[in-house]
């Protein structure tokens, strides 16, 4: 693969993101019934409910996202649409560390009912700059790649 370090476009990113919510969702969906986690009563109590729910999506979260991002410097999303995440000065894919702390981050805010939502937009917002980069990205030192195929 021949890789282009030119940013790629924001509607690019959301669309990636999306498709990992999506695959995200889909995963913790589908791990309910091997793992027979509403099988009982005292799984729909509110607080239970909440965190199953939450343990579920955060472990499918890893899984898909941190795991890859890891390995390939890509998620499920990011490989649709032919994209990756590097380091901004070496180029090399994220740091394992790095990653895990992310999603930490991320879990915390999300738990977080309006100041999380609130940061979440913020960390958004920055892609609006000149380096099409989100706060979580300069945080990590990290951006976004396009990654071209020799057909390309």
């Amino acid at each position: 693969m021949n890789n282009d370090t030119s940013s790629v476009g924001r509607g690019r990113r959301l669309s990636a993101a999306v498709f990992d919510i999506l695959a995200v969702a889909g995963l913790g969906f589908f791990a309910i019934w091997p793992l027979g986690l509403f099988e009982h009563e005292q799984a729909y109590e509110p607080n239970a409910l909440i965190l199953r729910l939450t343990t579920l999506l955060l472990a499918s979260y890893l899984v898909l996202n941190t795991w890859l991002l890891a390995k390939t410097g890509q998620s499920v999303g990011k490989r649709l649409l032919g994209i990756r995440i590097i380091g901004n000065n070496d180029g090399d894919k994220p740091v394992l560390w790095k990653l895990l702390a992310r999603a930490l981050a991320v879990f915390v805010i999300t738990v977080i009912p309006v100041w999380g939502l609130l940061l979440l937009i913020i960390d958004s917002l920055f892609i609006v700059g000149p380096q099409r980069r989100c706060l979580h990205d300069i945080i990590l030192n990290s951006r976004v790649q396009r990654v071209l195929t020799t057909a390309d």
